[in-house]
């Protein structure tokens, strides 16, 4: 019998399987709350990424005031004394309209979300608040992810490890690459893995060209325009010449491991509200493995049980989700 080594499901990168929060979809940061609306038809949510950065989403202003920015500052509540938060495109300009719009902000002067008690959109001129939210005392925000190791088949690709600073930096620490793939670069979209389809991440000069080769440095990459990493699935090394993935980052080191079998190992991972869970082991063509959480919570029992089974089916593996309702008798024929 053939067999093959499988992984057969987990968080890919940046995907999230366990939320929370109070909305559903992937895990954005620490949720601070709504903002309050008082005029001008304000409205959004809002999120800690880091210790410096927030992520308005839905957010919604009509572009009505005077003299209006995003406003923070350390008094008791939003007024004179603050200062500007620059917009999404690092801007201090008057606050134009907005509708239902996603951005990330950065702090200024390297103020930190704990430095802060409030985060307004406040008229200068006026001295009118249209909105705001104020930061929980005692808030911790989240901290740096690190995703796992980066290595290639190909092209001397490795790095020590995969870092997401925040919703729009990426860090390689160590990172090696020869540089002789004629179109390499680095590579983002959405789905199960990196294909063709998806946007070039410049590299750390800003620059759109083909990779240079690396030799151990560790490098930021920001992603252009207002994209974000809750918008992407996975991060890749791509050569378009071969149309390959050169290299993306694989989670197979999780730090809790359980061999539950020679032939097949749990791995597990808990990062703040995200649980990742990872199979792997040695699968034959007409096997599959299962793994899943018990129809009681202070017993093993397969009744009611929340199960994936992964298995192969030629060269593309796939995992299924399942709930026991019921227990089949296996016949074994002599």
């Amino acid at each position: 019998m053939n067999f093959v080594s499988f992984v057969s499901f987990f968080t890919f990168l940046f995907n999230i399987n366990v939320y929370c929060q109070d909305d559903d979809g992937p895990y954005r940061g620490k949720f601070l709350g709504k903002l309050n609306s008082y005029h001008h038809q304000v409205a959004g949510d809002v999120y800690a990424v880091n210790d410096w950065t927030l992520l308005i989403t839905s957010f919604s202003y009509d572009g009505n005031g005077a003299d209006t920015f995003f406003w923070a500052g350390a008094a008791n509540r939003p007024g004179p004394q603050g200062f500007i938060v620059p917009d999404s495109n690092g801007k201090t300009n008057v606050l134009e309209r907005y509708f239902n719009k996603d951005f990330t902000l950065i702090l200024p002067d390297k103020k930190k979300i704990t430095d802060i008690k409030w985060f307004a959109i406040y008229d200068i001129w006026s001295q009118n608040t249209f909105g705001d939210i104020y930061i929980p005392e005692g808030f911790e925000p989240p901290t740096i992810q690190k995703i796992s190791t980066l290595v290639g088949k190909v092209n001397g690709i490795t790095t020590e490890s995969v870092d997401i600073l925040d919703a729009k930096r990426i860090r390689l620490n160590q990172f090696t690459y020869d540089g002789k793939a004629k179109k390499a670069f680095f590579w983002v979209g959405v789905g199960a893995q990196p294909v063709s389809k998806g946007f070039i991440v410049p590299d750390e000069y800003g620059y759109l060209d083909p990779l240079r080769s690396y030799k151990n440095l560790t490098i930021i990459l920001e992603l252009p325009g207002d994209k974000t990493i809750f918008e992407i699935d996975w991060f890749s090394i791509f050569d378009h010449e071969t149309k390959q993935n050169l290299a993306s980052p694989h989670k197979n080191d999780l730090p809790n491991c359980l061999q539950l079998h020679k032939d097949f190992q749990v791995s597990w991972e808990i990062f703040g509200p995200a649980i990742t869970i990872q199979l792997a082991g040695q699968v034959g063509e007409d096997e599959y493995m299962s793994f899943g959480i018990s129809g009681s919570s202070d017993k093993s029992q397969m009744i009611g049980a929340d199960v994936a089974v992964a298995y192969i089916d030629g060269f593309r593996g796939f995992a299924n989700d399942y709930n026991i309702t019921a227990l089949t008798p296996v016949n074994i024929l002599v």
